[in-house]
């Protein structure tokens, strides 16, 4: 659960360095699904950690499971970026001069 302030502290930290406000309401958005991305693929590596058996090594257990599940992840998180996509340019889009 760790992994929850983590992501909502880099995802203040970039909002603020595209933008001069704190949120707004598509950065809301934006930040609910990356968090959800985070805790989505904090679970689905917790819950293959515990099938895959009881080691008494954690580092490799960890090692071995995130290698198995590295396609998964990254799928995951590749494609909730691509389609929060338009809320970034919506924002950079509001930040060009006119």
């Amino acid at each position: 659960m760790m992994s929850i302030p983590f992501a909502h502290y880099r995802c203040r930290y970039n909002f603020l360095r595209c933008t001069v406000r704190l949120f707004s309401f598509l950065g809301l958005l934006g930040v609910v699904g990356m968090a959800g991305v985070v805790v989505n693929d904090s679970l689905v590596l917790v819950n293959y950690l515990c099938k895959s058996g009881q080691s008494r090594d954690v580092s490799a257990l960890v090692a071995k499971g995130t290698a198995g599940l590295l396609c998964a992840i990254l799928l995951t998180t590749v494609t909730t970026a691509v389609g929060l996509l338009p809320l970034l340019l919506t924002v950079l889009a509001e930040r060009m001069p006119r």
